[in-house]
């Protein structure tokens, strides 16, 4: 059995992305990807991902980007 900080893999990053850009076209999910793992993301404990996740899905998101959130998140519990 692996680490649960292990859920935050590139496949993880890859459908994440996806589901971004379903609803932000413009979302660089490639960049995104990259940018998380830029530095120490691999030596990072599970909260420090999730946090570290946050911070940098806002630095690819529009100002306004509460509204296509929610959006999403009301699409992705049909």
């Amino acid at each position: 059995m692996g680490l649960i900080k292990d859920i935050y893999s590139v496949a993880f990053y890859e459908k994440f992305g996806q589901a971004v850009a379903e609803v932000h076209p413009t979302f660089d999910k490639q960049k995104f990807i990259a940018t998380i793992y830029e530095g120490d993301f691999n030596q990072k404990e599970w909260k420090d991902r999730m946090k570290h996740t946050t911070v940098v899905l806002h630095q690819f998101m529009p100002e306004n980007f509460p509204k296509p959130f929610l959006y999403w998140t009301k699409s992705s519990k049909t």
